[in-house]
């Protein structure tokens, strides 16, 4: 019974050391994963957001990005805290009523068509 058990236990320890051999193998280290996705996103990217005071209570910001079938959305902070979030859409430009002075600023993303996405800040504003 005990030569058993230690058998089952030498099996697994063997057949368990084998698995993490292979999976450490097929595994990419982060350079080569932030390679692969800098040469698939070679044709999107985000050349300039800027940000700027339509009125009292507005806010404006334009995108400017390169790429095929692009959608946006926009993420509103006041200082650290998120404000407000802008869904997926075709507008390359929004504005945004806020609620209470102070420094806001806002996060771009972009995403093509093949779901693919670069994300750019603003500048911060005070309002």
């Amino acid at each position: 019974m005990r030569r058993n058990i230690i058998l089952c236990m030498l099996f697994c320890i063997f057949v368990f050391s084998g698995c993490s051999a292979v999976s450490k193998d097929k595994k990419t280290s982060p350079d080569t994963q932030q390679n692969i996705t800098n040469e698939s996103l070679k044709d999107m990217k985000i050349n300039n957001v800027t940000i700027e005071k339509s009125d009292d209570n507005n806010i404006k910001v334009t995108v400017d990005a390169e790429g095929e079938n692009l959608k946006y959305a926009y993420y509103i902070y006041e200082g650290d805290k998120l404000m407000g979030k802008i869904r997926y859409g075709k507008d390359d430009h929004i504005s945004y009523e806020v609620k209470n002075p102070g420094t806001y600023k806002v996060r771009v993303f972009v995403m093509n068509k093949d779901k693919e996405k670069v994300t750019k800040y603003t500048n911060e504003i005070e309002i």
